[in-house]
């Protein structure tokens, strides 16, 4: 049960890795285009409708003492088990964001540049807000994955380390601890409903104060995108005496 501790805390570290890695390829593959774009996105989802336990063996076979990364020492650890996970919820997040970017009109990031923003800078106060609703559903889901993981872990954890899933399934077969089973299992569905409601409810909220002024802005013509976009960077703006202070 203490390596399932270990695991479960390590959830939300895997979570954010999935989202901090899956911002960038989905950039790539919904805002700029290239030749084999489509191809590229095919082969990103792949992961992801492998089967748990294929994405497992896959690992083990790499990270055994003969395998291309045994060098790592990496067999059997909890290091193994999330990027496993990630590898596996990657294409989640590079979808889920990368549907919302690929519409998300460019004349806001456009005017911010033209007003003295840097790219960083427009980024973090134009474009991230647009996508914080679908990154927090893609933040959801991909918890919401991992926390119910079995064949990842039940393949590269061994002995070693386990989720709720992978608990519940040693108890009943192995064990024959079924109130113990019965209890893991209710607090299964206590975070996946909590999941859930999370991707119900606070992608809606974010929608709610993130974007209306982005929109309402947006959607009444460029002169009032650009009022709203000058007040935001008027600091930035050269023309502007406060500029200089």
């Amino acid at each position: 049960m203490a390596m399932l501790s270990a695991l479960v805390s390590a959830l939300p570290s895997t979570t954010l890795a999935s989202v901090l890695l899956g911002l960038p390829g989905a950039y790539l593959l919904y805002r700029c285009s290239f030749p084999g774009r489509r191809l590229l996105r095919a082969v990103v989802s792949v992961p992801f409708v492998l089967p748990t336990v294929v994405v497992g063996v896959a690992f083990q076979s790499l990270l055994t003492k003969n395998g291309l990364l045994g060098f790592l020492g990496l067999e059997e650890s909890l290091a193994a088990i999330l990027a496993a996970l990630v590898f596996f919820n990657y294409s989640v997040v590079v979808r889920t964001v990368g549907a919302l970017w690929s519409r998300l009109d460019p004349r806001a990031v456009e005017a911010a540049r033209s007003l003295g923003a840097g790219r960083a800078r427009a980024f973090v106060t134009v474009t991230l807000p647009a996508l914080a609703p679908a990154i927090a559903s893609a933040a959801a889901l991909v918890f919401l994955f991992c926390a119910s993981a079995f064949g990842v872990v039940l393949v590269l954890g061994g002995q070693s380390y386990a989720t709720i899933e992978t608990e519940i399934w040693y108890q009943t077969t192995q064990l024959l601890d079924l109130p113990t089973a019965a209890t893991l299992s209710i607090l299964q569905l206590v975070i996946v409903t909590a999941s859930l409601l999370v991707a119900l409810t606070v992608t809606p909220a974010l929608c709610s104060y993130l974007l209306p002024k982005l929109h309402s802005t947006a959607g009444h013509g460029d002169s009032k995108l650009m009022h709203w976009l000058a007040a935001r960077y008027r600091p930035l703006h050269p023309g502007r005496p406060d500029a200089q202070e």
